[in-house]
């Protein structure tokens, strides 16, 4: 299944893609989150597993959410994403 494109219903995103029945949204933080190591991190990343499938990029099937999580990245960790070389399904491993 392809990726969607979701990023023109998240304002406050850098990236937001959707994917089968789950979908991905990177921000970048106004303050940086000190995350369980001691490191600081500058971006979060969202992950909504939803009860639908993504089929297109009206759908708002990113609204039918069963759950979501959230961790931190440092700009270091996510340079592909960040440069573009790198969607952030292929970059990020769900499973």
């Amino acid at each position: 299944m392809e990726t969607i494109n979701y990023i023109d219903s998240f304002k406050d995103a850098l990236m937001a893609e959707g994917k089968n029945r789950n979908v991905l949204i990177l921000r970048r933080l106004d303050e940086p989150f000190r995350r369980f190591d001691g490191k600081r991190a500058s971006y979060e990343l969202e992950y909504r597993w939803l009860s639908c499938n993504c089929q297109h990029s009206k759908d708002e099937a990113f609204v039918c959410v069963l759950g979501n999580e959230f961790t931190y990245w440092q700009k270091k960790e996510i340079k592909a994403v960040l440069s573009g070389k790198s969607t952030l399904f292929d970059f990020f491993q769900l499973f």
